[in-house]
Formats: structure tokens, sequence, C-alpha cells
């Protein structure tokens, strides 16, 4: 069902929010969807969007390196 949604929107929120309606749908799971559809929501989104994973990573090097660079500057010490 997911590759079916991600052929359509991509790894994106939305293939992920369609996977989980079509589940609940044809109930399949839909119990367990029902009472944890964030944390499932949120896990998917973790784990099949690539694209977000590496925009944060990158979004934390710059940070990183922003901090080491002021810490020089200005002679701050942790």
């Amino acid at each position: 069902m997911y590759d079916e949604q991600v052929k359509l929107y991509g790894y994106s929120q939305t293939a992920i929010e369609k996977t989980i309606y079509i589940c609940s749908k044809e109930n399949v799971l839909k119990d367990y969807l029902e009472e944890r559809k964030k944390e499932v929501h949120d896990i998917m989104f973790t784990l099949f969007d690539p694209d977000e994973v590496m925009e944060r990573h990158i979004e934390y090097e710059k940070l990183t390196i922003s901090l080491i660079m002021w810490r020089k500057f200005t002679g701050d010490t942790p």
C-alpha cells in the first residue's frame, strides 16, 4: 500500500497519511492505527522520508559549525 502511495505522492507526508487512511479503511491494523495514529505517522515519516532526514542532518551540521565558529570568535567555552 505504501509503495503505491509513494508512486503517487513521492516520499511525503501525504503518502503516509493516505497509507494510514487506506489501512484503516480496509481494516488492516485498524484498531492499532486508531489508537496510535500519530505515533505510526511519526515513525513512518522518520523511516521513509529520506529528504527530510537529510535536511535535518544538514541543518544540524550548519548549527554545529556556527556554534564552533561563534565560540572561536568570542572565546566562549562550554
